[in-house]
Parts: C-alpha cells; structure tokens; sequence
C-alpha cells in the first residue's frame, strides 16, 4: 500500500501507483492469458501521468502514450515512451500516432468517451490483425463509478453511491462539498454524459470488429491493494446477474481481439 503522503506531490503518487499497478497486475493478467508485451509495439489511450505506458515499455520494441490533456512528462518520462498530447478522435492529429500496434490499452478511461462505436473503429485501424485490446472500468451504478474515491478531496465527497442522485443533484452536492473544485466537477459530468455500464460496453463490442476473449469482474479491484491495502476480489458470477453486476462490480478487466482473426 502506498500512501500520499509518502511522496512529494500528487503526480509522484499516482505515477507511481500507475506503475505498480501494471507492472503487479496488468502485465502478468495478459502473460497469463499467453500474451506476452516483449518485442511488442504498445499504445496507450488517455495515459495521464504515464506510469502504466512506462511500466510496458521496459519490455516492449515501442511504447507509445497518448492524453487529450497535457502533462508534464519532463518528471517521470522516459526515453523509451513517445508521448503525445491529442484527441484520439482528432482525424487531423492522426498521422502523429499511426501504426501497427500489437496492444491498446484503455485502463480507466473508457468511461469517460461517449463515442464508443468511432473509439473502437479507431483501435480497429491502429492494431494489427492479430492485436489485442486491454480494457478497464468502473461501471457507472457501482459505489464509486463516478470516481468519486480518487477525485474527491473531502471525506464526504467520496460515500459510494452518492453520484445515483442524479447529475444535477450530484454536480450541485460536489459544488459544495469540494469547495468549487472544476476539475471534479467536469469529470462528474463526463461520466454521467457517457454512463458506461457493463451492458453498454458489451453492446458496443458487439457492434464493433472485437469480441471478448477474456474477462474479470471485481468487487475489490486490483487497484484498491495498491492504494487502499484491500486485497483483491473477484466475483465472476455477477457476470451471470444483470443488475447486481452492475450494483456491485466496481472493476471490469476486458481482453478484446478482433473478430475472426487468422490463427
């Protein structure tokens, strides 16, 4: 468990908590699942602060990260990442980042991008035919799918569930509680506009050119140990029970791969 206050400032805190976390769960969940990152050419989608995309990048030929918004990558990056700050639905900003990828990772931020249709024609374009997408998401109804738990800075503004009031109730609540805090606020409402549940994602992927091969559903998601010392728990039936999934999941571990690919 690492702590706030065991570092300098918030983005050593949550790069590193960024790190860990790929380095303890998320690469070894793609290796168990045959997939290895060595050699490979791997493009993160909304990287923030860039400690996933590094942890990838010491195995992988080229590493790539990209955020609409910008950071300073002066800090913590490294060489061995080529970071990019754009929109991924920008078509005019696409030349920056072309390729054939052989991972895309989405950890976290799926639910903030309402156009799921165009984000996984997108991924289609950019990853080879024997790619593999890596996904990761709070569902919108469970206790903290407005990400309350790491965006708000009061105790109050983190009781789970408290964002099921509705989006004007729930803005105005936030609004008084953080004291004006925009950059909650503004996050609040991406995530009521987008309302990513686990029923709507699995439409999406139906539409698009992916399937599932693999997947994982949490009531204590990995992330949690890293943060909060809880130790992970998964809950693979929930999968089977439409609403109490959504309830109670508060993390969904996807692998897509592309429909009918060649073996």
């Amino acid at each position: 468990m690492i702590r706030p206050s065991d570092f300098n400032d918030w983005q050593e805190y949550y790069w590193t908590y960024q790190y860990i976390l790929a380095k303890r769960y998320l690469i070894p969940m793609l290796e168990k699942q045959g997939i290895s990152i060595a050699g490979k050419n791997v493009f993160e989608i909304g990287c923030g602060s860039g400690g996933v995309i590094e942890a990838f990048a010491e195995s992988a030929e080229r590493a790539v990260g990209l955020d609409v918004a910008p950071f300073d990558y002066t800090r913590f990056g490294s060489e061995r990442v080529e970071y990019l700050t754009a929109d991924i639905f920008d078509d005019r900003q696409r030349e920056k980042y072309e390729g054939a990828y052989d991972v895309i990772l989405l950890r976290d931020v799926i639910e903030h991008l309402p156009r799921k249709d165009e984000l996984f024609s997108v991924c289609d374009a950019l990853l080879n035919p024997r790619g593999i997408m890596l996904v990761t998401f709070p569902p919108f109804y469970s206790p903290f799918g407005a990400h309350q738990q790491v965006h708000a800075r009061t105790t109050a503004g983190r009781a789970p569930y408290l964002h099921l009031l509705g989006r004007g109730l729930y803005t105005a609540y936030l609004r008084w509680v953080e004291k004006g805090n925009k950059e909650i606020v503004k996050s609040a409402r991406e995530l009521f506009d987008t309302k990513t549940t686990i029923r709507s994602l699995r439409r999406a992927i139906v539409r698009s050119a992916f399937e599932i091969q693999h997947q994982e559903y949490y009531l204590i998601r990995p992330s949690y140990e890293i943060r909060y010392g809880l130790r992970p728990r998964k809950v693979q039936f929930l999968q089977w029970i439409p609403v109490l999934r959504e309830l109670c999941v508060m993390g969904v571990y996807m692998i897509l791969r592309k429909k009918n690919r060649k073996p």
